[in-house]
């Protein structure tokens, strides 16, 4: 029997153990639970606190950057208005003038101009007198700032014109009666002082104007410039003008035309009408091209078979010192036409003793009435390096020159006589060889 007792005791007191260690396994868990729940109450109140003191600071730089932003436009400003005004200063000075002339002599063309229409509409002449100039004196300014290099002469033509009506309104306003001083008082008289002062207050500003701003003194380097830029646009136009007068049309099949002009290095003349081809020193010459040389050539070698034609133009000498081809005189070998005395055998040959071209004179020839002159040789054409050749072969032959002793190949004249040619390709011929020996 007490060992029932003894079991239920026992199963009573495990019983409690048991409800009391679920009851503190239960608090445990609450305790913990309300511990986990404050800690995340902490940690949100801590991260709101974190996010408020950021977003201060945010709101906080932002307005900063503003006030700063702020603050440097104001200064950047008060920076682009102090340097302004240092760069403008005269300019100040000027339209502070002009600006005491208005003030003073607006109201009194308005009032004038009252008293002259007598009506209101009067009040208006101002415009004309006073702000006519200025509207001029301003276009030459804006002209010459926003269209470097346009002309400002019908501007300044303007602005002296529309100055002068100014000085002649305020002038006669000067020397007309005013108002009484006083009501019912007797006008006051107007005298010369009067309009001299009135005009010269109208017009000291934009004359101020005009005088150093629109148009502002320049260095003596600047002038020099000027009138160096100036000079040779004026020679340039002349230049293209002439060109124009001697270009060419050039025609297409479908009836396209063009102007072509021959290029080069030209000197203007005749008033500049004409151009002259010119050589400029210290600059390069243009080659003579084989198709000179043998136009060249060609008109030398017809010139000499002219009789009484020389290449330089003179009557009765050849080319080659007053010599054709077989040494006679140009000229000698063609016989008068008609009745009159034969030449001299040989033309008048140079005496070969004295070396001279002294000839005997030639009677001159009558006209034939209807004999036909017989047509001149052509030419004979010889390329450049034909002539470089006969050239060679005359140095080492030692040929003779038609003026006398042997062939100087250092002078073009020489040259020319020697080997018949004319003067650019034995010019030529005459740099290459001293081209050769410096070589």
């Amino acid at each position: 029997m007490s060992d029932y007792f003894e079991r239920r005791r026992a199963d009573a007191d495990a019983k409690a153990r048991r409800r009391r260690e679920d009851e503190a396994a239960a608090l445990a868990n609450r305790l913990q639970a309300e511990a986990a729940r404050a800690q995340l109450a902490r940690e949100a109140k801590e991260a709101e606190r974190e996010q408020a003191r950021k977003d201060f600071l945010t709101r906080s730089e932002a307005r900063q950057t503003r006030q700063d932003r702020r603050a440097g436009r104001w200064q950047a400003r008060r920076d682009a208005v102090r340097t302004w005004v240092r760069e403008h200063v005269l300019e100040l000075m000027i339209y502070g003038l002009a600006v005491a002339s208005a003030v003073m002599a607006i109201p009194s063309m308005a009032a004038f101009g009252t008293q002259v229409y007598g009506q209101a509409v009067g009040a208006g002449l101002f415009v004309l007198s006073e702000l006519g100039m200025w509207a001029f004196a301003i276009g030459v300014t804006w002209t010459r700032r926003h269209r470097p290099g346009a002309p400002v002469w019908a501007y300044q033509l303007g602005t002296w014109v529309f100055a002068a009506v100014a000085f002649a309104l305020n002038f006669a306003h000067g020397l007309a009666p005013g108002p009484p001083a006083v009501p019912g008082g007797a006008p006051v008289p107007g005298s010369v002082v009067h309009g001299l002062v009135m005009g010269a207050v109208s017009v000291a500003g934009v004359i101020a104007h005009q005088l150093l701003i629109a148009a502002p003194r320049r260095t003596p380097a600047e002038r020099a410039a000027a009138r160096q830029a100036a000079a040779t646009a004026r020679r340039v136009a002349r230049a293209q003008r002439a060109a124009l007068r001697t270009a060419v049309a050039e025609i297409d099949p479908d009836g396209t035309a063009r102007l072509v002009f021959r290029p080069g290095r030209y000197r203007v003349r005749r008033f500049g009408r004409d151009l002259a081809e010119a050589a400029v020193p210290g600059l390069p010459v243009e080659p003579v091209t084989a198709v000179a040389d043998s136009i060249a050539e060609q008109a030398t070698a017809w010139l000499q078979t002219e009789p009484g034609r020389a290449v330089d133009g003179t009557p009765g000498r050849g080319p080659a010192g007053g010599r054709g081809e077989d040494g006679d005189a140009a000229g000698g070998d063609r016989a008068p036409v008609g009745p009159g005395p034969a030449p001299v055998s040989g033309g008048g040959a140079a005496d070969p003793s004295t070396g001279s071209d002294q000839r005997e004179p030639t009677p001159a020839k009558p006209r034939a009435s209807r004999a036909r002159k017989s047509r001149p040789t052509r030419p004979v054409r010889r390329s450049v390096e034909q002539l470089r050749r006969e050239f060679a072969d005359a140095i080492a032959s030692g040929a003779a020159d038609p003026n006398g002793g042997p062939m100087d190949p250092t002078s073009a004249q020489s040259i020319a006589r020697t080997l018949r040619c004319g003067d650019h390709p034995a010019r030529r011929l005459r740099r290459e060889y001293e081209s050769s020996k410096e070589d």
